[in-house]
């Protein structure tokens, strides 16, 4: 538990010390949220997923979802990268 706790510790030291993959990262999540949340809220009927919660709202928790996802996929290689040099 001890050596996922440092190396989990060092991928988020590596994350935040780039600007760069802190900026795409989160740049990548906003702008696809409000291309898609905008362009097809309209398309999609009001008030689908409860009450109130327009397309946006739906699409938000996914959006999160992904971004954790890619974030610990791109942690893996680096990683593996790591590992192989």
């Amino acid at each position: 538990m001890n050596a996922a706790l440092v190396l989990l510790r060092r991928e988020i030291v590596r994350f935040v010390r780039q600007p760069s993959r802190v900026i795409a990262t989160l740049g990548t999540a906003a702008l696809l949220w409000l291309l898609l949340a905008g362009g097809l809220g309209r398309a999609m009927a009001p008030g689908m997923g409860g009450e109130g919660a327009g397309y946006a709202g739906v699409l938000l928790p996914g959006m999160i979802s992904l971004v954790a996802l890619f974030g610990s996929v791109f942690a893996s290689i680096s990683l593996i990268t790591d590992r192989h040099e």
